[in-house]
């Protein structure tokens, strides 16, 4: 029982890390596109796109979470 906690554990780590990885490696790639941008209103639209897109990817998982919150608590209370 005591090898199937610590190897889940293990794993979870290394997923987070890959996760970290995967997004440092996004984040200087976009980085390094817009900064070779040849005009400064490419790179101000891609800042933008960018912005626009964390906000609806923040607002879905919020509604997300809430709605999931209301199921397993409806769940919880059923059983």
């Amino acid at each position: 029982m005591e090898r199937s906690i610590n190897r889940t554990r293990a794993a979870s780590r290394t997923a987070s890390q890959m996760r970290s990885r995967l997004a440092t490696l996004v984040s200087r790639g976009l980085a390094a596109r817009l900064a070779s941008a040849d005009e400064g209103v490419t790179s101000i639209e891609y800042a933008l796109i960018g912005a626009l897109i964390a906000i609806v990817i923040i607002g879905a998982v919020t509604t997300i979470g809430t709605d999931l919150q209301s199921v397993f608590n409806t769940v919880a209370s059923d059983l």
